[in-house]
């Protein structure tokens, strides 16, 4: 089964998600985290897969709350401009968008940066 899902993420990726994919440690969190969610809640998985594609029930102009967004500029499966599009939406909001990454390398490749962002937020909010 590994081999299979390996074939259909890597199907339709970047060079920079294909590079993580080919990390065997990646692979294994990436399908680890995805066994987990799908067990977890599969009506959440298709809920946040089709967040885009539908009207949501209020106003991201009305978050008051500190919001971070990360987006890989080569995000083939969440253009950027959706990212964009929200994060302007929304009053004080921040967009990080790293140019050569991807969905799934983001996070792989700079997780320090989003946590320390994360927690440097979340110590302003105290």
């Amino acid at each position: 089964m590994p081999k299979s899902c390996w074939l259909l993420l890597v199907r339709n990726c970047s060079a920079a998600d294909r590079a993580t994919l080919d990390d065997p440690r990646n692979f294994a969190i990436i399908l680890d985290g995805m066994k987990r969610s799908w067990a977890a809640c599969p009506d959440g998985v298709h809920d946040d897969g089709t967040l885009y594609a539908r009207p949501w029930n209020f106003d991201p102009a009305q978050i008051r709350v500190p919001v971070e967004f990360w987006h890989g500029g080569n995000d083939i499966n969440f253009p950027p401009e959706l990212a964009r599009k929200l994060a302007a939406s929304i009053p004080g909001a921040n967009l990080h968008v790293v140019p050569e990454e991807g969905h799934y390398s983001l996070p792989a490749n700079h997780a320090d940066a989003i946590l320390v962002t994360l927690a440097s937020q979340a110590r302003r909010t105290e």
